[in-house]
């Protein structure tokens, strides 16, 4: 697997090659694992994690793969960020990054078409080398590359907000808005100036 920046600032472009079937699906991710801080109380929190900056299902075309994945995200001001500094005030602590974003291609026969799938299986029947892990429900090809990158820098045009984007995606909903003035006056028929107690006729009854 090569990992190597693009043209476009916070992009990189990750390919490989792989004796895998034609047509395989590999998940390709890029993650900054993320040191734990404290919370707003002042509690130390002990359990570390990481961060999906960004991910992309490839396909295996003659024996090659290939993937783009943005790290940056634009906030609403505008600045370049990680999906986690975006994210970081709804987790409730204060997170260090480390400054490596490690690359991970990952084959898992649960993705793939059943006939795939069974072909993953016999080759996963007889593992070899570091590359085939075992998880507790099921088994997978992992392929790593780990780079220095820093954090994001710099700003652009803060992006336009969509009603999905505000108000927990349901925009101005709860605005009552005022109907536009009719233009035209309705043309209804002339009210009866003559008023009768008299019983309905057959005809005037609704049907």
């Amino acid at each position: 697997m090569q990992v190597q920046p693009s043209s476009r600032p916070g992009a990189y472009l990750v390919a490989g090659s792989t004796n895998l079937p034609e047509q395989s699906l590999i998940a390709v991710a890029a993650t900054r694992s993320l040191r734990p801080g404290s919370t707003p109380d002042g509690v130390f929190q002990q359990n570390a994690t990481y961060s999906i900056l960004a991910r992309q299902i490839v396909k295996v075309e003659q024996g090659n793969w290939q993937a783009t994945l943005n790290l940056w995200q634009i906030a609403p001001n505008g600045q370049f960020q990680e999906a986690w500094q975006l994210n970081q005030s709804e987790m409730g602590v204060s997170v260090n990054p480390e400054t490596e974003v490690t690359f991970v291609a990952l084959v898992e026969p649960a993705i793939q078409s059943p006939a795939l799938a069974q072909k993953l299986e016999t080759l996963l029947a007889n593992p070899s080398g570091e590359l085939v892990r075992f998880t507790t429900d099921d088994q997978y090809i992992q392929a790593t590359k780990t780079l220095l990158i820093p954090l994001p820098t710099g700003k652009t045009t803060p992006p336009v907000l969509g009603a999905e984007d505000e108000n927990g995606g349901w925009g101005d909903r709860f605005l009552i808005k005022e109907e536009p003035p009719n233009a035209q006056p309705a043309n209804l028929p002339p009210a009866s100036e003559t008023q009768t107690n008299a019983p309905l006729s057959s005809s005037e009854f609704l049907r």
